[in-house]
């Protein structure tokens, strides 16, 4: 299998389609809670010590996590496959 089939492999399983969410619905309600409630867990079981060394590292993998994720976002809106061919399309 050479590269460009293996890429073309990955692409099509990050390839996902899911319905534009409306205004104010579920989805949006959800990931509020879900991010007041990441906050709310962080802050009680990170209580940065003295030194700030666990809130630097609670920090950084957030930090890593968003990075992730903006990859993640940027190949699903920048790549596609079409018939075993990449193409990309920046919106």
């Amino acid at each position: 299998m050479n590269v460009l089939n293996f890429l073309a492999k990955i692409i099509e399983f990050l390839d996902t389609s899911m319905p534009t969410p409306q205004l104010f619905g579920w989805f949006h309600i959800l990931s509020l809670v879900a991010t007041v409630l990441a906050t709310i867990l962080l802050c009680r079981f990170y209580k940065p010590d003295a030194d700030g060394k666990r809130a630097r590292r609670v920090i950084l993998i957030t930090a890593i996590i968003v990075a992730l994720l903006e990859i993640y976002k940027q190949i699903n809106y920048t790549f596609s496959v079409s018939e075993g061919v990449i193409s990309a399309d920046y919106q």
